[in-house]
């Protein structure tokens, strides 16, 4: 096997596994790439990635929160948007609030304010899932209405 020294090829093939639906060999590729380059945040995120799509969520959480704390401004939502998923899907519903509305740079991101809602709404938080869903609508009516319609029936 080629041993792989810069992130860019692990990134690289790592994608190219997720794409390919290969997940297990994303994860162990990507334990490789943490162990190789522990400051890199892509390193956490897809291993991250790659731990969600095992449903390995809890640690899809931990290694989001590490590429989170790693992460530029312009990164942040998309490791957010991850993590907060990973939290729905292992039921943390409070916990995935909680973090969520942590990150105030994120506010004005429909994907958090969507995911927000669908917190609230798990909580049976009615007076949080209608405020997120107004915010939702002045940002972006068109995915406002899809998710209430879905939510109506």
């Amino acid at each position: 096997m080629v041993e792989i020294k810069k992130p860019q090829a692990f990134v690289r093939q790592i994608v190219l596994y997720l794409k390919n639906e290969d997940y297990k060999k994303a994860y162990q590729l990507a334990q490789g790439f943490v162990s190789n380059f522990p400051d890199e945040m892509f390193a956490h995120f897809l291993l991250a990635k790659a731990a969600f799509w095992m449903e390995r969520y809890d640690e899809c959480i931990s290694e989001g929160r590490r590429a989170f704390n790693l992460a530029g401004k312009e990164d942040m939502a998309i490791i957010a948007v991850l993590m907060g998923s990973a939290y729905f899907k292992a039921g943390r519903y409070r916990e995935g609030y909680v973090f969520l509305s942590s990150v105030r740079e994120l506010k004005d991101n429909t994907d958090i304010q969507t995911l927000l809602f669908l917190f609230s709404y798990a909580q049976k938080d009615r007076t949080s899932a209608l405020a997120h869903a107004d915010l939702l609508y002045r940002m972006d009516q068109r995915a406002a209405i899809t998710l209430i319609e879905k939510f109506a029936k």
